[in-house]
């Protein structure tokens, strides 16, 4: 939310007066978008809480912090879902991804929308254990796979995206939330990547298969961790 610089502050009660004549008037809130001082039409989406309106201000408005506004107001999940989807600046879809509740919106969002950090935002809220597992797998950012997989409780998913996936940050998240004495000592051992090895190592507490990884593992750091155990 924008508010007021020092320098700004003398202009308020002119802002509040003109935003105030707007206000009484129904028909002239529905001009919102004529109104060409920014901070005046911020102030009135501030004080609406009409749907329509919020949804055309939300859709149209040139101002990104107005459009913000909006947005945070909105209720309606197909507006939300249009904006999420549709708007130019990534700020405000992700504003409008925290406002949306159904989960396949969210999957849908979390699979195609342009900017990572917004896909990430919507995989945040998604609780479908199906739908999150897709993403893990199948998503084309790792930062996306990554958040669907710190979501994932089903051992056996976890240990095929440990193991298998391509990804080695999404192996990572996968090892770390392995409790299975028995997978952790496989990837210990057999892992290809050493710092897949090395987090596998941290988890482990056979005194005898640390001792052996101590001595015949090929990177110094997986050895040294080994052996301080």
């Amino acid at each position: 939310m924008v508010s007021f610089t020092p320098e700004s502050k003398k202009n308020e009660k002119n802002i509040a007066k003109s935003a105030t004549n707007w206000l009484n008037n129904k028909k002239i809130l529905k001009s919102i978008l004529n109104e060409n001082d920014w901070k005046v039409r911020l102030f009135l989406v501030e004080k609406t809480h009409d749907e329509n309106i919020l949804k055309a201000i939300a859709k149209k408005d040139s101002n990104r912090d107005v459009r913000i506004s909006a947005v945070k107001k909105l209720i309606d999940e197909d507006a939300l879902k249009n904006i999420a989807k549709k708007d130019s600046d990534w700020k405000v879809r992700l504003d409008a991804v925290k406002k949306i509740i159904d989960e396949t919106i969210l999957a849908d969002i979390a699979e195609n929308n342009s900017d990572w950090k917004v896909r990430r935002a919507a995989v945040k809220k998604i609780s479908d254990e199906e739908i999150l597992i897709s993403i893990a797998k199948n998503n084309t950012d790792s930062k996306v796979r990554c958040s669907a997989a710190k979501k994932i409780k089903d051992d056996n998913i976890l240990i095929f995206l440990a193991k298998n996936h391509h990804d080695i940050d999404l192996r990572m998240v996968a090892t770390e939330k392995l409790n299975d004495k028995n997978i952790l000592a496989d990837i210990a051992k057999n892992d290809v990547d050493w710092k897949i090895r090395l987090r596998a190592v941290e988890k482990l507490t056979d005194k005898n298969l640390l001792t052996d990884i101590s001595k015949k593992d090929n990177n110094q750091e997986v050895r040294l961790a080994a052996s301080k155990k």
